[in-house]
C-alpha cells in the first residue's frame, strides 16, 4: 500500500468516526432520559433526538454529496457512516439497556 492509499483509506475512516460521532451526541438526550426514567421529559427527549437526527442527515447529506467531487472518500464515509450509525446506534443502545435492566 502506498502512502497515498493509506491518506485515502483515512479519509473515508474519518467521515465514518464523524458521523457515527453525531448519531452518539443525537442520541444522547434520549439515552440519559432512558437511564434515568425521568417519565415527563421522555417525550421531549424523544423529539429532540428526532430533531437532531433530522439535522443530521441533512449534514451528512450535503456534506457527502458535496465534497464527492473534491474528495470521494471522505464523502463515502461519511454517507456510510451515516447509514452505519443509523442501524448501530439503536440496536447497540437496546442492548445496553436489556444488559443493565437483566444486571439491575
Amino acid at each position: 500500500m502506498t502512502a497515498d492509499q493509506s491518506g485515502l483509506r483515512n479519509q473515508a475512516a474519518a467521515g465514518l468516526a464523524a458521523a457515527i460521532t453525531g448519531h452518539v451526541v443525537a442520541a444522547a438526550p434520549f439515552l440519559y432520559t432512558a437511564f434515568y426514567v425521568v417519565p415527563d421529559s421522555v417525550f421531549m427527549a424523544a423529539y429532540l433526538t428526532g430533531a437532531l437526527e433530522l439535522v443530521l442527515f441533512v449534514v451528512c447529506m450535503a456534506l457527502g454529496f458535496g465534497l464527492r467531487p473534491s474528495s470521494p472518500n471522505l464523502a463515502m464515509g461519511v454517507l456510510s457512516g451515516w447509514v452505519f450509525g443509523l442501524i448501530a446506534i439503536p440496536c447497540g443502545g437496546t442492548a445496553v439497556i436489556g444488559f443493565l435492566a437483566a444486571v439491575i
